[in-house]
């Protein structure tokens, strides 16, 4: 997807632009040295590996997508002084517009990231006198319909027993907590680059910290840098992909800062696309200050800060996992289902991320359902889940509690006071065994 990105940028630049292509893909190859790397302060945890964007995960899938997407509506954007065909669009409008689709019902995110990064672009090349509105239009209806294909999955879904998300507006903050999320947002932005200086720890390591916070501090100069760009030149076809990148870099980092997300800094994973989409902007900018020769320190001395961070990035992730070589992803997820497997059980609940591995492993042979905690007790999490596996009947039941998870912030020990027995699990946790299924006890 970032190829294609790349590519759909420089084929409208002067030829002698490619030989600067490697310029645009070092600070991807930077970002991949970061995501994969532990903390500052060494940990690798299951908890640290949910949130490595290197991870073979849903989330690259969603990103990988979204440039490519961005890569075709820039290519529209870039035929408004060319003749615009309708019928040989038409194939490839309806193609993003089931992608975007997708990801509208699946991570309500991209709702206001993608399209309203896409709604904003329209509206601003419209004010500077965009002369063709047919590209306008065209960049626009793929969103509107994916709206229209994401509203009707999202109706039909539920009909056969499958919820998504519902009632998205309750995810807006209070006013009051505005000032707090903003700062929320900072931090997670550093977080996400690894940058997290305020547990950085002294000795060699501190190095490492120091570089993510360089490479932020590019990143995010770089979009400045975009947007004071096209307030102070003429449109050119070969900015219109950094332009639509700007504002769904922008629209993310709104999103989060206004939602209930950004109320507490756990959930800094939701910058990431703000952190991703930054990448390309900061290659170009790179290019910028290369092309410039009074910038040309400024240049050496980002690319130095760039190579010497993947290499202390590499190193520590390197020196982490030689120590830890018998840690494995889901290693939870495999103890859970040869405990069960070995009692006699067919039915749990626990919080969604260590939930639903369980059930798609064992092909819903064992059905561990996601819960939360509704103020003082827990209750059902409906979200992509199949909700009629709630109501498969069971002689028997567990419950899976890890001290400090917030799922769970409800419960101290045994909520119910009747578990037959329990059980101790590595990484912290504990099942509670019942001779009931728990699940009337929460309705």
């Amino acid at each position: 997807g970032y190829s294609v990105l790349i590519y759909q940028y420089a084929k409208h630049r002067p030829k002698g632009y490619r030989a600067k292509l490697p310029l645009l893909f070092l600070p991807m190859l930077a970002f991949l040295s970061i995501s994969a790397a532990p903390f500052a302060n060494g940990d690798i945890s299951q908890a640290t590996r949910e949130l490595m964007l290197l991870n073979p995960n849903y989330r690259n899938l969603e990103i990988g997508l979204l440039f490519a997407v961005t890569a075709y509506l820039a290519h529209i954007l870039s035929l408004a002084k060319k003749r615009f065909s309708w019928r040989k669009e038409w194939p490839f409008q309806l193609g993003v517009a089931l992608v975007l689709g997708y990801l509208f019902y699946s991570d309500p995110l991209f709702i206001y990231v993608l399209g309203g990064g896409v709604v904003i672009t329209s509206f601003y090349l419209w004010v500077r006198n965009f002369q063709n509105l047919r590209p306008l239009l065209s960049i626009i209806l793929p969103v509107l319909g994916a709206l229209l294909i994401a509203t009707f999955v999202g109706y039909v879904m539920p009909k056969i027993g499958f919820t998504s998300y519902d009632n998205i507006s309750k995810n807006f903050t209070s006013f009051s907590r505005i000032d707090t999320n903003i700062l929320n947002t900072i931090e997670g932005v550093l977080l996400n680059y690894r940058a997290d200086i305020w547990s950085m720890p002294f000795g060699k390591s501190v190095l490492k910290p120091l570089f993510n916070t360089g490479l932020a501090i590019l990143f995010f100069t770089s979009i400045t840098a975009v947007l004071y760009y096209w307030r102070t030149s003429r449109t050119k076809t070969s900015d219109y992909a950094l332009l639509l990148l700007a504002a769904m870099t922008l629209m993310n980092l709104a999103a989060y800062g206004l939602s209930t997300q950004g109320d507490a800094l756990i959930f800094h994973r939701y910058v990431y696309v703000a952190t991703v989409t930054a990448i390309p902007l900061a290659g170009a900018f790179l290019v910028y200050l290369y092309e410039k020769s009074s910038f040309r320190r400024i240049f050496y001395t980002t690319v130095i800060v760039l190579i010497a961070g993947f290499i202390a990035n590499t190193a520590l992730t390197m020196q982490v996992a030689l120590k830890n070589p018998s840690e494995k992803p889901n290693a939870f997820t495999y103890d859970l289902i040869n405990f069960a497997e070995k009692r006699g059980l067919s039915k749990g609940y626990g919080n969604y991320w260590d939930s639903i591995p369980a059930t798609y492993f064992t092909k819903s042979n064992l059905n561990v359902l996601p819960i939360y905690c509704n103020d003082i007790k827990p209750q059902k999490r409906i979200f992509l889940i199949n909700t009629t596996d709630y109501n498969k009947t069971s002689d028997s039941s567990f419950l899976i509690y890890q001290h400090g998870n917030p799922d769970f912030s409800c419960l101290k020990q045994d909520p119910y006071g009747d578990a037959v027995d329990t059980h101790q699990l590595p990484g912290g946790y504990t099942i509670y065994e019942y001779d009931y299924d728990i699940l009337r006890r929460m309705e």
